[in-house]
């Protein structure tokens, strides 16, 4: 078994009519004035995989319909536990650099810890006598938090990595959740227990944060 890469490339003879194109709605009028609903959008989602699955087999070489599925990314719009946290981990990852140097500042303002705060005076000190070092200073910091993070890089592509997805810790349940058919085939005790878990998921969330 062995990987296929796709690239295609979009290019336009017009600027003017591709400006046109992009301002127009995606959908028809009437779509607008009576939309679909849920279980029309399913089963238009399930015929287009079908019919490119159709194709994409018959090719050389042919695809299965698992591949094709993942290519089209179908079940994107279903509630996923597993996409939640995977998606809260890197929302939180984004922002918690942030939130690291503002407890950093916090702690440098309330010595916290006196040398550290007494050294970043000393070099504020020397940022203002001497402006022109503020730039390689700022650059210098930058690589030297290159070199010290360059140990946790990450090993593997990234749509190989099973952490970064939350796939190497999820629950079955979870995973059962997720190729489960809308609307849901499992018993009605399985779906309170889901929503049950889901209530305490965002109340340890939403406790840890205060």
């Amino acid at each position: 078994m062995g990987e296929i890469h796709l690239a295609v490339r979009f290019t336009c003879s017009s600027l003017l009519n591709m400006m046109h194109m992009y301002s127009q709605p995606l959908l028809p009028k009437m779509h607008y004035i009576y939309p679909l609903t849920i279980s029309q959008l399913e089963s238009l989602w399930h015929q287009a995989t079908q019919i490119v699955s159709m194709r994409l087999s018959r090719a050389e070489p042919p695809l299965r319909k698992e591949i094709v599925e993942y290519m089209l990314d179908v079940g994107s719009h279903k509630w996923s536990m597993r996409r939640s946290k995977a998606n809260l981990s890197r929302i939180m990852g984004v922002f918690g650099g942030f939130i690291a140097i503002g407890k950093w500042f916090g702690q440098i303002c309330y010595w916290k810890n006196p040398i550290t705060t007494v050294l970043i005076h000393i070099l504020f000190l020397i940022l203002v006598l001497y402006p022109e070092l503020i730039l390689p200073t700022i650059f210098l910091y930058m690589f030297l938090i290159g070199v010290w993070y360059y140990r946790w890089r990450p090993k593997n592509p990234p749509h190989m990595d099973t952490r970064l997805s939350c796939a190497d810790n999820a629950h079955p349940d979870e995973l059962d959740e997720e190729f489960d058919t809308f609307p849901t085939s499992r018993h009605p005790d399985i779906i309170r227990m889901r929503y049950d878990r889901l209530r305490s998921f965002f109340r340890k969330d939403s406790n840890s944060r205060r």
